[in-house]
């Protein structure tokens, strides 16, 4: 049970490429909307499973995100050349979570024991990305759902700021933790 949670986040990193593979080349929205699906409830499932059984690893904690992240872009990819974002919006995205991702991948190499988690603004544009990707491949006009997808966006620089701020309250609190330590040894 202890791997399960990483298990399962694998797997939604081996499903999201096959979400424009199924949705362009087959030209099957159902069957992608089933991916889609799978792989939002994945989403849920590992972190549930996570908590419930005291199983959250320092590697679930990178996949974890690193899986929403390759899913939200290939899902931004996928509906930008379907022509169902504009442009500015897709490069705006794009451009935000590369800036989030290389953020993070440089905590990870020079800041393993910083872990900052994710804030209710960054679960909550999460949990609106998967909903607004799960609407987009049915048939609900696209025009309708444009709005949502500005939304999430605003929600996200709302998370990346938050993000931002907790990095730094982490890292002034651990540069005051050394400096009393070296101030008084005995402690």
């Amino acid at each position: 049970m202890k791997y399960l949670p990483n298990l399962i986040t694998c797997l939604r990193i081996l499903i999201i490429p096959w979400i424009p593979y199924v949705y362009k080349t087959l030209d099957s929205p159902s069957l992608a909307l089933a991916l889609v699906v799978f792989a939002a409830f994945t989403d849920f499932l590992d972190g549930f499973l996570a908590r419930r059984f005291k199983a959250t690893s320092i590697v679930g904690q990178a996949l974890d995100p690193l899986a929403d992240k390759l899913f939200l872009i290939v899902i931004l990819c996928t509906l930008f050349s379907a022509q169902n974002l504009p442009a500015w919006l897709f490069y705006a995205y794009i451009a935000l979570e590369l800036f989030f991702i290389l953020i993070s991948a440089f905590l990870w190499f020079y800041e393993k024991d910083l872990i900052v988690k994710a804030g209710p603004f960054g679960k909550v544009a999460t949990a609106l990305f998967f909903l607004f990707s799960v609407l987009s491949f049915t048939s609900i006009p696209k025009h309708y759902l444009l709005p949502g997808f500005y939304l999430i966006f605003f929600i996200k620089v709302l998370a990346m700021i938050n993000y931002g701020t907790q990095i730094l309250q982490e890292i002034s609190r651990k540069k005051k933790l050394h400096y009393k330590s070296k101030k008084d040894p005995d402690s």
